[in-house]
Order: C-alpha cells, then sequence, then structure tokens
C-alpha cells in the first residue's frame, strides 16, 4: 500500500501539479510555432504548385522527421534539426532534476515510507514513464487541433512535396516505400523516453547536469552521423531505412530503445542500493 501511495505523491506532485503548469505552456507554445512554421512553408508551395494541402502525417514528418544524413563538405555546414532536437531537448530537462530533488528534499524518509530503495526507484521510472507520455499528448494534441483547423487529411499519408520540404538527398526511395507512421509517432516518444530514463539513471551516479550533457551530446551525435549505434537516429523519420537506402530500420529501433530503458533500470536499481541517503541530505 505504501508503494501505490508513493506512486500518487510522485504522480500528483511530480506532473499534475501547477508548478508544472508553466513547462506544459512552454511546450504547447514550441509545437504551436512549429505548426506556424509548417503553414507558411506549405502556403508558399501551395502558390506555385497544383496541390490540395497537407496531412497530419506531413506536420507530423516535418517536425519528427529530423534531417537527411548529413555528408562533410566546405559548401554544406553542419546545423541541427532545431525542431527535432528541441523536441527531445525540451522533456530531458524538465524530467532532470526530480529524482534527485526528491532524494535531496526528504530522502531517507521517501525511501523509507516506500518500503524500500527499489519501489522507490521503480516509482520514479512510473513517473518519467507518465512525464514522457504527457509531453508527447500535448504534442500531438497541438497537431492534431492545427490539422483540423487548417481542414489537413486526418491521416498518417505523406505528400511527395514532402521530399522537397526535408532535403532529401541522392539515396532517397519512393514515395510508395514511405510507411512510416510508426517511425513519425511511436519512435520519436521511445527515444525521449529512454534517453529521459537512461539520464536519471545517471543522474544517480553523477550529477544531473552530467546526465543532461551525455543525452545533448548522443542528440547531437545522432544527427552528425547516420548509423544504428546512436540511439537518436531512430527517431528522424527522414532516416528510416524506408525512406533512405541506408537508413536505419525501425525493429532495431524498438528494441535499442528498450534494450536502453532496460539498462537505466538496472543501472537505477544498482545506483540507489548504494547510494548515501544521508550524505545528500
Amino acid at each position: 500500500m505504501r508503494f501505490f501511495k508513493l506512486i500518487k505523491y510522485d504522480l500528483s506532485y511530480g506532473i499534475f501539479n501547477i508548478k508544472n503548469l508553466i513547462k506544459y505552456i512552454i511546450f504547447v507554445l514550441f509545437f504551436t510555432a512549429a505548426c506556424f512554421e509548417f503553414n507558411g512553408i506549405i502556403n508558399n508551395i501551395i502558390s506555385y504548385q497544383d496541390i490540395a494541402g497537407a496531412s497530419l502525417g506531413d506536420v507530423m514528418f516535418y517536425v519528427f522527421g529530423g534531417m537527411r544524413e548529413y555528408i562533410p563538405s566546405p559548401n554544406e555546414p553542419f546545423t541541427i534539426p532545431y525542431l527535432w532536437f528541441l523536441n527531445h531537448l525540451l522533456i530531458l530537462y524538465f524530467t532532470l532534476h526530480y529524482a534527485s530533488d526528491d532524494l535531496s528534499g526528504v530522502g531517507q524518509q521517501m525511501i523509507y515510507r516506500a518500503g524500500g530503495r527499489i519501489k522507490w526507484w521503480v516509482s520514479k521510472c512510473i513517473w518519467n514513464f507518465t512525464s514522457v507520455v504527457s509531453y508527447y499528448f500535448i504534442s500531438f494534441t497541438v497537431i492534431i487541433t492545427y490539422s483540423l483547423i487548417k481542414e489537413n487529411a486526418i491521416k498518417l499519408s505523406f505528400s511527395s512535396f514532402m521530399r522537397d520540404i526535408m532535403y532529401f538527398g541522392p539515396k532517397d526511395l519512393g514515395l510508395e516505400t514511405w510507411d512510416i507512421a510508426l517511425e513519425v509517432s511511436l519512435m520519436p516518444f521511445l527515444v525521449t523516453l529512454a534517453l529521459s530514463i537512461f539520464q536519471m539513471a545517471l543522474s544517480l551516479v553523477f550529477k544531473p547536469a552530467f546526465a543532461f550533457i551525455f543525452s545533448s551530446v548522443m542528440l547531437i551525435s545522432s544527427a552528425y552521423y547516420l548509423t544504428p549505434y546512436l540511439i537518436g537516429n531512430f527517431s528522424m523519420a527522414v532516416r528510416s531505412s524506408k525512406v533512405v537506402s541506408n537508413g536505419v530500420n525501425l525493429t532495431d529501433g524498438i528494441i535499442a530503445t528498450l534494450v536502453m530503458i532496460a539498462l537505466g533500470v538496472v543501472i537505477g536499481i544498482l545506483a540507489i542500493r548504494r547510494y548515501n541517503v544521508l550524505s545528500k541530505e
């Protein structure tokens, strides 16, 4: 019973708390701005092409799609796909401090009330999962609302003009192969969740700032290199094997994110069992 009370406390204080309202507002504003940016691009395309309009999938592809493979060249400087990057980074920052702050605040008392350190950690993992779900619920709600207002087709199909918008390279495949609904909906969520759980575990071993730097470097490196060994690639639909011939595989991405989540949970269990709560306080 104490364990379920702790989960209720974490969800109430860590998610459904008035103090978190500013985070949700920031997230709504960010995705609203992203939709307006997409709308401006689409209006320019419609002005000189005979197209009916965009779809919900087009909007999601634009926001979550990432960038095509970067090939170093003097004429092509490296740029971060800022919408993709900020989506992950904002969530990772918003979920960074809760676990470590909880130890700093009530520490040993909360662990005792939970009935043990492992139960305390499991509760934090449940809180983390629910937090990431809540942020993606907000992002999807904003994108769907925008699509309804603009009377876009509410389906995860993709228009041919997205090839021009996303700056495809010579290795892109035909539009008929773009069966990437999961790549633009599920994979960004799984990658964010995996990084969030892992950085929460790292924050028990190192300082939260180091854990956040790790996540940031992982994302930047993923944008720079197209490789399945950098997990951020799986959250960029434009780098899917269904879109480009040398892209990453969806199944591999699901396995990689689940392994990273499991690894983060295990590291957290090992870390909290050795954690000196009294020293932290």
